[in-house]
C-alpha cells in the first residue's frame, strides 16, 4: 500500500521548474529529480560527498550522470533558465587511461554511451601544462556541455554541483487539482488509438489513466512547465463524428467539460480531410509552447505523433489504504506510516511528515472524502 501511495504523495513539495532555488526539479523522461547546489570552489571529492549526503523522496542523491541525449534534453528543459556552468558531474576517468578521451565512466555504473563535450574538450589541458590529470567531469557552459577538469580544481570556474535523485518514474501531481500527469515519448511514432489504450492500461493505486484533458490555462501551464511539450504528443480531445468542421463537436474522452482551448493559429483546420479525405478528429500538441492541432487518429508518423500525456484523477488521502472505503482501517494505516516517518504520510505535500499532515488527513477523513 505505502508503495502505491508513495507514487502520488511524497514528490510534490518542490516541483516548480526554472530556478536554482534549492529544490529538486522533476525530469519527465525518467522521473528523476535534479538539483543545482551552488558551492563555489568545491573540489570533486567534496562535491560527491555532499551529493550523497542529500536525499529527496526517500532517495539518496549522487552527482548527476547524463547517459543519453534524451536525458540531456530533458534536464535542460527541467532546469531551463538556470546557468549550468561550473557544476561537478558524476563522470570519472580511470587512472592511466588513454588521454584525453579514454576510460571515462559514470560513478553509478551506468553505461558511458553518450557524451556532450564542449568544443574541443576533453583535452587534459592541466595534465599537459601542469601535471594535474583532468580526470573528473564538470559542466563548462551555461547550457550544460562538458569539460574534463582536475578533481582538485577549486578556482572560480567551479560553481557547485548537479545532484540527481533516482526516484522511480511516477506521475507528477498538480496541487491545484490533485491530478497526476505522466509524459510518455514514442519516438518511433504512435497513433491515437494505441496511445489511448496505453494510457488506460496504466494504473497507480486505484486510479486508472486517460489521455490528458486540459480544461484551463493553469492546467495547461502546469503540464508544459513540468512535462514539456513538443509537436506530436497526443491529448484526450476527440471530435464527434459528423460534427461541423473544423471546430465543432470537440469533447474530452474522459468526459471533462470542453471549456477552454489553446489552438495554434489557424488551427483546427481539418486540412487532411480537405486534401486527402481523412478526418482530423483527435487532439495533439503542435509545438513546444503546447499549442493544439487537430490530427487524424490513425496518424502514427514520428514527425506528427510521437508520444502522449497521461492524466490520473484525484487521489484522496481519506482512503489512505486505497481499499475503496473510508473507515477506521485508514486511520490505523495512516498513523503507522506517519509514526514511521514514511513519505507516504506527507499528505499535504510540503516535503515533511509532521502534525500538519495529521490535520489534513483527518479533515478529509471526517468529511468522508475529498
Amino acid at each position: 500500500m505505502a508503495r502505491l501511495v508513495r507514487m502520488f504523495c511524497p514528490l510534490f513539495a518542490a516541483l516548480a521548474c526554472g530556478a536554482a532555488d534549492g529544490s529538486p526539479k522533476y525530469c519527465y523522461v525518467n522521473g528523476h529529480y535534479y538539483e543545482v547546489v551552488l558551492s563555489g570552489g568545491i573540489v570533486w571529492d567534496a562535491a560527491r560527498a555532499q551529493a550523497e549526503a542529500r536525499s529527496f523522496g526517500g532517495v539518496t542523491g549522487h552527482l548527476a550522470t547524463i547517459t543519453s541525449a534524451k536525458e540531456m534534453e530533458a534536464v535542460l528543459a527541467t532546469l531551463r533558465g538556470v546557468d549550468l556552468s561550473g557544476l561537478w558531474l558524476g563522470g570519472v576517468q580511470a587512472a592511466n587511461a588513454p588521454e584525453p578521451g579514454g576510460g571515462w565512466s559514470w560513478i553509478t555504473g551506468e553505461p558511458w554511451a553518450f557524451t556532450n563535450w564542449f568544443g574541443s574538450e576533453p583535452n587534459d589541458a592541466r595534465g599537459y601544462f601542469q601535471g594535474l590529470n583532468e580526470d573528473r567531469l564538470i559542466t563548462w557552459s551555461g547550457d550544460g556541455r562538458w569539460n574534463d577538469a582536475a578533481g582538485a580544481l577549486n578556482t572560480g570556474s567551479v560553481r557547485g554541483l548537479l545532484v540527481e535523485f533516482d526516484v522511480p518514474l511516477a506521475p507528477i501531481v498538480n496541487p491545484a487539482n490533485g491530478h497526476g500527469y505522466l509524459r510518455v515519448d514514442a519516438d518511433a511514432g504512435i497513433n491515437w488509438f494505441d496511445a489511448d489504450a496505453a494510457a488506460r492500461s496504466m494504473t497507480f493505486g486505484l486510479v486508472s489513466g486517460t489521455l490528458a484533458s486540459i480544461t484551463s490555462a493553469d492546467e495547461q501551464a502546469f503540464i508544459v512547465d513540468h512535462l514539456g511539450a513538443r509537436r506530436g504528443l497526443w491529448l484526450g480531445g476527440v471530435q464527434a463524428p459528423g460534427a461541423p468542421e473544423p471546430a465543432g463537436g470537440w469533447i474530452w474522452a474522459d468526459s471533462e467539460p470542453w471549456s477552454w482551448t489553446n489552438w495554434y493559429p489557424a488551427e483546427p483546420n481539418d486540412d487532411r480531410q480537405f486534401f486527402q479525405g481523412i478526418n482530423e478528429d483527435r487532439l495533439v500538441f503542435w509545438d513546444s509552447a503546447g499549442h493544439w492541432d487537430d490530427l487524424a487518429a490513425a496518424n502514427g508518423r514520428p514527425a506528427d505523433a510521437n508520444g502522449y500525456i497521461v492524466e490520473f484523477a484525484t487521489y484522496c488521502p481519506a482512503d489512505f489504504n486505497l481499499d475503496g472505503g473510508i473507515d477506521g482501517s485508514d486511520v490505523d494505516v495512516f498513523f503507522a506510516s506517519w509514526e514511521a516517518g514514511d513519505p507516504a504520510a506527507d499528505v499535504n505535500q510540503d516535503g515533511g511528515v509532521d502534525g500538519a499532515d495529521v490535520d489534513v488527513f483527518f479533515a478529509a477523513w471526517e468529511a468522508g472524502g475529498c
